[in-house]
């Protein structure tokens, strides 16, 4: 297992060997990450009169070249992905996405622009990584923290966990994870994930939008089971779970 100091110093050497060796580290911050090590840099180099923010993402495990292809894929397909500056063997340096966590906004207002923000970036996101029939190149984990709004538009992050599936599997996610923060599963927000799976149907000419929601309703209820788990299964999450699935309240 890799020590925090000598974490720091690959992360330094990483963005050394990709920026240069003038490249000055001013502030090293850790971003919450469930799987790997994620970083925001506040570096310049002597040509800069300006500290430029870089996020540098250590790898654990292997993954670091999955990650970097769907990324500069996205960014070539015009996709709103944090650019890539460059990788060592271990380490993914990217650009810093100066905005507000979809969750953040949601929770404090459960506005129907962030659901068509969203729709539009998923069916973007799988209309150019589609694998033919409903089967497309997953973004993986996509609750809505892993968004960020900048200026008018949403900027998709982390795609450790991309893998090929049903699309149905990204918009449960994506659903779920809007009903289980905070205030939890209330009627705003299930509006919301209604205007969200609609305008995602209209993006993607899906015609039958009734089997559309069926079939994403019934994988939400494995990804919510599976949150209430891992959160220890509170009570009250677990009541609205057993309601959905009951069928007393319904997308």
């Amino acid at each position: 297992m890799v020590s925090s100091p000598q974490l720091a110093r690959i992360v330094v050497n990483s963005l050394k060997a990709i920026l240069g060796e003038e490249y000055t580290i001013h502030n090293f911050e850790r971003l919450p990450s469930r799987r790997n090590e994620v970083y925001k840099i506040l570096g310049s180099l002597p040509s800069q009169f300006t500290f430029n923010p870089l996020v540098a993402k250590y790898y654990k495990q292997t993954g670091i070249a999955h990650e970097t292809s769907i990324l500069q894929k996205a960014h070539q397909n015009k996709l709103h992905v944090p650019a890539v500056i460059g990788t060592t063997a271990n380490v993914l340096v990217l650009e810093y996405i100066n905005g507000p966590n979809l969750c953040d906004l949601i929770t404090i207002n459960p506005d129907r622009l962030l659901g068509q923000l969203l729709a539009r970036w998923l069916a973007s996101f799988h209309t150019v990584f589609n694998r033919g029939a409903d089967q497309v190149l997953t973004k993986g984990d996509a609750r809505i923290r892993n968004f960020l709004v900048f200026h008018d538009y949403l900027v998709g992050v982390d795609f450790e966990e991309s893998h090929i599936g049903s699309y149905h599997e990204d918009l449960a996610i994506a659903c779920a994870s809007i009903l289980d923060t905070i205030p939890l599963f209330t009627k705003p927000k299930f509006q919301l994930c209604t205007v969200f799976l609609d305008d995602y149907a209209a993006i993607r000419q899906i015609t039958n939008r009734e089997e559309l929601k069926a079939i994403t309703g019934t994988k939400m209820i494995q990804v919510l089971k599976e949150t209430a788990l891992r959160r220890g299964n509170p009570p009250e999450l677990l009541n609205h779970i057993s309601r959905f699935e009951s069928g007393a309240i319904s997308l």
